[in-house]
């Protein structure tokens, strides 16, 4: 049976000893973006609450801001 799609990945046999330390410092900014995305999810999830008491829903805008807020982390923690 033929699939659709196909993934292949040629892993390399050894990886240098600077990559490890390199990806170190380019997550830093991540890291970052991330802490700032952070805080102003809180805040978002503040105006969540009370639009939710409120209205008995919660809003795309908001609901999107937070879903954003969990993809970003994902990708960082597995950068």
């Amino acid at each position: 049976m033929d699939y659709p799609a196909t993934f292949e990945f040629n892993a390399p046999e050894r990886v240098a000893r600077w990559r490890v330390i390199g990806n170190i410092i380019l997550s830093v900014p991540h890291f970052i973006v991330l802490y700032a995305l952070g805080l102003f999810s809180l805040v978002v999830d503040v105006f969540s609450w009370i639009a939710i008491v409120f209205t008995g829903k919660l809003p795309a805008g908001l609901a999107g801001v937070n879903c954003m807020m969990l993809r970003y982390s994902a990708r960082v923690a597995t950068f």
